[in-house]
């Protein structure tokens, strides 16, 4: 999966040698590493065959935790994160948008993370991948990621494209507040008004902590759900 999953492996072996739960599980395909993860699950049978699931070390991002930044970029978020798990760090590119600040109470870490690189697509339209590359974590921006490959009519047997405003899509944002003190309710909103007319009123509702940087979130939001969701699927390609 590309986003908010481990890489995962199973497979299955025979072997006397023991297998535990924390191993290390390495593929190579000539002499390069192709996944390198840890056991977290094992079963056998009177057959001897030991059934292994491994995961790559963003499994630890399903752990939940609260951390509040300020004035940082989703990159060093990440960075932060490593640090505090003790996880092995590869190539982390510069975000370069800063966000004015980040309140995460009792999120996993891949949500802390990818809602870092939401907010940062929003305010400067350039989309992270975030991954386990063969034991170091790894953020790259997809033009890094382009290879010298093109998907054709010769080169892919079928695709499936789709575009939907059924889900995820949102042409007005409005974020609100309730002060404890003046038992007032604050609003902050953001509209498209052109797409209101197209699509008709789609609305997304939401309770934020406080008001510092919030219109400037609620214009966020808006520029990452105001759009379509498209997805293409590739089949049978060389």
């Amino acid at each position: 999966e590309r986003t908010g999953s481990p890489g995962k492996v199973t497979f299955d072996v025979r072997s006397d040698a023991p297998i535990d739960e924390g191993d290390i599980v390495r593929i190579v395909y000539g002499d390069k590493d192709v996944f390198v993860g840890y056991v977290f699950e094992r079963s056998t049978n009177k057959s001897g065959v030991i059934s292994v699931t491994a995961y790559d070390q963003t499994k630890y991002f399903n752990n939940s935790d609260t951390y509040v930044f300020e004035n940082i970029k989703a990159s060093d978020v990440l960075k932060r994160i490593a640090k505090d798990y003790g996880m092995t760090v590869g190539t982390i590119e510069d975000t370069a948008i800063k966000i004015p600040s980040i309140v995460e109470d009792n999120q996993t870490l891949f949500d802390i993370v990818y809602n870092a690189l939401d907010k940062t697509v929003a305010a400067g339209d350039k989309v992270f991948v975030f991954y386990d590359d063969c034991g170091k974590l790894t953020l790259k921006s997809l033009d890094s990621m382009r290879v010298n490959l093109m998907l054709c009519e010769d080169t892919v047997g079928d695709y499936d494209y789709s575009s939907s405003i059924d889900d995820e899509t949102y042409n007005q944002i409005v974020l609100y507040h309730d002060d404890s003190e003046t038992k007032k309710r604050q609003y902050f909103t953001a509209s498209s008004e052109k797409n209101i007319n197209q699509w008709g009123l789609l609305r997304k509702t939401e309770k934020i902590d406080g008001t510092e940087g919030a219109q400037n979130l609620a214009n966020l939001y808006l520029a990452m759900y105001n759009k379509k969701v498209r997805k293409l699927s590739v089949k049978d390609a060389f």
